[in-house]
């Protein structure tokens, strides 16, 4: 009976003795202050061909704070894992023995316990003997002029260039209303019909095959011209309507119409007059204009 009892216990004893070889836990100090940190060390010993398996947030170690969990570590036959941990109550603290799993070659699953360990958690130590001293007065703070101003002039440099830029729109719109373009006189109307008459003759549109773009230009012209020098809508009505509004004497309204009935056959009816015929009608359409100067402006001219 003796024999046996000494057999068990040196069973047991081997057995524990194996599991602390084969997984161990260490700190990196054996005391600290509360709020410190303090760095765990599992180390898991394997043979060929095991895997281990390390303790995940166990009762054992939940006594303390955990603040990060390092990646697992091999060296050899050895697996490494580190946890960084914090206390804020003092006090002595074990940490029991952690269950670690090590799966064998052969497939079997075997648990082994580490080592234990203590921790001593130390607060600050408070001399009773000398007097509390009163709270202090609040502190005044001088005013953080620099990072509010730079602050401030992110938020202003954009709304200043905004504000420029519409100052800016509204200076110049009024600019142009006060350069707006005068309004063209009747005299304005005379000079430019007579030279956009000889532009569209220098250009030689019928003698190159052009002839509806030639008529095309002169009868613009001439409406043009009839609208700015006499106030009748001649852009939009037809010869007929113009011939019924146009108040001039017999030989200049026949003149133009003429001009533009011609324009109009060229334009709508594909009709192309001879050479002879195009330049009679640029002659008649430069007549018209002549003959149609405002006798005011007649007299100016002549006094220049």
């Amino acid at each position: 009976m003796r024999n046996l009892l000494i057999a068990i216990l040196f069973v047991s004893f081997s057995s524990g003795s194996l599991s602390a070889q084969e997984f161990s836990i260490e700190l990196n100090k054996d005391s600290m202050l509360i709020g410190d940190h303090i760095l765990m060390t599992m180390d898991l010993k394997l043979q060929e061909g095991e895997n281990g398996f390390f303790p995940q947030l166990i009762d054992s170690v939940m006594i303390f704070d955990l603040i990060e969990t390092y990646p697992i570590d091999t060296q050899g036959n050895h697996i490494k894992q580190q946890l960084l941990l914090t206390q804020f109550d003092a006090g002595n603290y074990q940490i029991a023995g952690l269950p670690a799993l090590i799966q064998r070659s052969n497939g079997a699953i075997d648990t082994v316990q580490s080592n234990s360990l203590i921790l001593v958690v130390n607060t600050i130590e408070v001399d009773t003997s000398k007097a509390i001293k009163p709270i202090k007065t609040v502190k005044s703070i001088p005013f953080p002029w620099k990072p509010f101003l730079k602050k401030l002039a992110l938020w202003l440099i954009p709304i200043f260039i905004i504000l420029a830029l519409i100052i800016w729109y509204f200076l110049r719109k009024k600019d142009i209303k006060i350069f707006k373009e005068k309004p063209k006189t009747m005299l304005d109307y005379y000079h430019e019909a007579l030279d956009k008459l000889q532009e569209l003759e220098n250009e030689k549109l019928w003698q190159n095959e052009k002839v509806k773009d030639y008529y095309l230009g002169v009868s613009e012209i001439l409406r043009e011209y009839i609208e700015g020098r006499f106030g009748v809508h001649a852009m939009e009505s037809t010869t007929d309507e113009i011939k019924e509004v146009l108040f001039l004497n017999r030989s200049l309204k026949e003149k133009v119409c003429e001009v533009l009935a011609q324009a109009d056959l060229a334009k709508f009816a594909k009709f192309k007059p001879m050479g002879e015929e195009n330049i009679r009608m640029m002659k008649l359409a430069k007549d018209f204009v002549r003959h149609t100067k405002p006798k005011n402006l007649e007299e100016q001219e002549d006094a220049k």
